[in-house]
């Protein structure tokens, strides 16, 4: 069903225990990258039992929020933030601090 919604999408991001974990200036790289080039994202989060091996192979990058497990909702609040945080570089606003 995940990888249906995610249908339209170019790029697919799997949110996995064992992806890499992102500073928030790499994030921002990779969002002045897909808005550059037009692209359609979708990160996918996985439920207590991780991603299927099908849709874990479907995504182009594995991403990890952090090595402690994470209740669904504060990862999908967590990553709506940091994709605010990275705009903010983006647009050169004092949001995110160093």
């Amino acid at each position: 069903m995940l990888l249906k919604e995610a249908e339209n999408s170019n790029i697919l991001i799997a949110m996995d225990e064992h992806g890499q974990q992102k500073a928030t200036t790499d994030l921002k790289d990779s969002l002045d990258k897909w808005l550059q080039n037009g692209d359609k994202v979708s990160i996918i989060i996985g439920g207590a039992d991780g991603l299927s091996s099908k849709c874990l192979k479907a995504c182009s990058e594995k991403w990890a929020l952090s090595k402690l497990t994470l209740p669904h909702s504060f990862a999908r609040l967590l990553i709506t933030e940091q994709l605010f945080r990275a705009y903010t570089l983006t647009i050169n606003h004092p949001y995110h601090r160093e």
